[in-house]
């Protein structure tokens, strides 16, 4: 047993932690309104009631060695939190909080990616940093910990961070397998901090787009591979903290993508505050080579884009060695979900039941299908009205597929695990909640109850929907939430987790709720709370899309409000993670017409009955 395989069998109760991305410092999020001015942004400043106390903490290591090999490492961070109970002792197990990103060839690294914690002054919150070298792969959110290399932890205290005057603090590390042991130092992990202002201003982001002329190049044979880091300068001034790291170009006329960075990250809302832009020519031993430097700020920058000037790039020495060219710096808020609502977004609404014969025969009073009257509907058809009464609103046509898995139609046919509630196959469309509880009922007197449960064909089918939502995403939003229904646990685990790693780019989100009194400890590993699912194979989910929650516990469930406080909540954040993957932008009202409505269905007949069943 190596070093990390005896960390990682300690650690292996840790909840698969959601990364704390840097959506700013790889340029994915969203511009909408345009702000012309620092005094338009300033203009935005919300009371000191609504800031959140939130500490921003950035990693850099020095001097990291590996006894197994030789050479440089390609080093990442992993930083987990733990609480402390009201005994005072340590409660619960460490849970990964974020990673950085990868830094390949670099025994010294300055990690882009930080890490956001909310402070709370009246509790200990022991942080625990690791370090490991990645044996495999570019993305240290895709990796397994299993086939990477442990080069040292380090823990300490939050407060230990907010006590220091000089907002920064150096711990050793120690590589010891026994993790309350000392056997020698690794390294060093040095952490600057600063609090994090919650205001709409430090919510807006900042649109750059940078190019280069008459860089020198040192190459003896006259190539260059320019990149460049964007460093901002720490709050007490004494240093700087890396914030933007670019993509790596040819030429020495280089045009850098598009970098999108929020304000809180590039300046914390000091347009003034100094920024260091440094270009270098890409080594592949890592060593890269200074082509120049220039200091400069946020409102410098968006001074020189309006005036065309460039920035004059020059070496340790003083000496001009090249230009920066500011083609925009342009500043705007970040859209919202109700704004991409409001231009047009559809949320289309598709369900499926169980239909396996644990659920009881639908004659049978204990039977979680059966409905004792109209007025006393199925469990099932609570749910599907509950959550279907809220979804409905925000989908103009209202048409909606129903399906089925689990069940047959009869004795001499197979079990079917994707059938059309309607029954009419490749059409599952039907008018409205209404018409999936209708539809729902008819099956329940169609369809034999048989098993076993798998979710992967209705992953599947969900996804080959979202696929095609996906393809026209720019000129026709439309986001799909696909909610199964079930009883109990699943028999196809791996496939269906497999799936959902595997379509987690799409637009589409997976609700699932549990019917009845059964074991969902499955369903419970599927909603991956507080990280991102992962494959046997170690791949992750590009994004956390499955929610569950069980309703067999609680009947006040049944009520449309729990169900939209309680399983809806997350989609608003699900959605906006896909938008900001894929870069886009709320559309703008459709040829600036004012659409009216005909017709409203009265709001007894939208809202879900209130359970008076006795199955709970």
């Amino acid at each position: 047993m190596g070093v990390f395989d005896a960390y990682y069998a300690c650690v292996s109760c840790c909840y698969s932690g959601k990364a704390d991305k840097d959506f700013d410092a790889i340029g994915n999020d969203y511009p909408t309104e345009n702000f012309a001015t620092t005094e338009a942004l300033q203009r935005l400043h919300t009371d000191e009631d609504d800031q959140v106390m939130r500490i921003e903490m950035q990693v850099s290591a020095d001097d990291l060695t590996n006894a197994e090999i030789l050479g440089k490492v390609d080093p990442f961070c992993v930083l987990f939190t733990r609480e402390i109970g009201e005994s005072g002792a340590p409660d619960g197990f460490w849970v990964e909080h974020g990673r950085t990103e990868i830094i390949s060839n670099e025994n010294s690294p300055i990690f882009v990616a930080s890490f956001t914690l909310d402070f709370h002054f009246q509790k200990l919150q022991p942080l625990r940093v690791v370090v490991l070298d990645a044996a495999e792969g570019s993305d240290s959110n895709t990796l397994d910990w299993g086939k990477q290399i442990f080069l040292g932890q380090a823990e300490f205290l939050l407060s230990d961070l907010a006590t220091l005057e000089s907002q920064s603090l150096t711990v050793e590390l120690t590589n010891s397998e026994d993790l309350n042991a000392w056997s020698g130092v690794t390294g060093s992990l040095t952490f600057t901090f600063e609090e994090v202002t919650v205001t709409r201003v430090t919510s807006a982001e900042c649109s750059l787009l940078l190019r280069a002329s008459n860089l020198a190049v040192k190459d003896c044979l006259g190539r260059c591979d320019p990149f460049l880091n964007i460093y901002r300068s720490t709050q007490d001034g004494s240093g700087t903290d890396k914030v933007y790291k670019s993509e790596v170009t040819h030429g020495n006329e280089p045009t850098w993508a598009p970098a999108t960075l929020a304000i809180q990250r590039l300046c914390n809302g000091d347009f003034e505050r100094p920024l260091l832009v440094d270009v270098l020519d890409r080594k592949r031993n890592g060593e890269h080579a200074l082509l120049g430097s220039v200091t400069t700020s946020l409102q410098d920058l968006q001074t020189k884009a309006q005036s065309g000037s460039p920035l004059i790039l020059r070496n340790g020495k003083g000496k001009p060695k090249g230009e920066l060219v500011v083609s925009e710096a342009t500043v705007r808020n970040r859209p919202t979900f109700l704004q991409y609502i409001q231009s047009g977004c559809e949320m289309n609404f598709m369900v499926a039941v169980d239909f396996t014969a644990s659920n009881g025969k639908p004659s049978d009073p204990a039977s979680l299908h059966y409905a004792e009257s109209s007025a006393a509907p199925s469990p099932y058809e609570q749910a599907i009205r509950a959550i279907g009464a809220v979804l409905e609103c925000y989908d103009k046509d209202k048409m909606f597929p129903g399906y089925g898995f689990g069940g047959r139609p009869s004795m001499d046919e197979e079990v079917e695990h994707c059938f059309a509630l309607n029954g009419q196959g490749f059409h599952p469309d039907v008018k409205g909640v209404q018409g999936i509880a209708d539809a729902y009922k008819q099956a329940v007197q169609r369809m034999l109850l048989a098993g076993p449960t798998f979710f992967e064909p209705l992953i599947n089918t969900a996804a080959a929907k979202a696929e095609e939502m996906h393809a026209c995403r720019h000129s026709n939003q439309r986001y799909l939430v696909l909610t199964i229904l079930c009883d109990g646990m699943i028999n196809d685990m791996d496939s269906t987790v497999e799936a959902i790693v595997k379509t987690s780019h799409l637009p589409f989100s997976i609700f699932i709720i549990g019917i009845g009194r059964a074991d969902f400890a499955d369903m419970e590993m599927l909603d991956a709370r507080g990280g991102l699912l992962a494959s046997r194979t170690g791949k992750r989910a590009q994004r956390n899309n499955v929610q569950f929650i069980e309703l067999g516990a609680n009947p006040a469930l049944y009520e449309v409000r729990s169900i939209s406080e309680k399983l809806l909540q997350d989609l608003p954040g699900q959605l906006m993670a896909y938008m900001r993957a894929n870069n886009l932008f709320p559309m703008s009202t459709l040829d600036g017409k004012k659409h009216t409505v005909s017709y409203i269905q009265p709001l007894s007949d939208r809202l879900p009955r209130k359970s008076v069943s006795s199955h709970f």
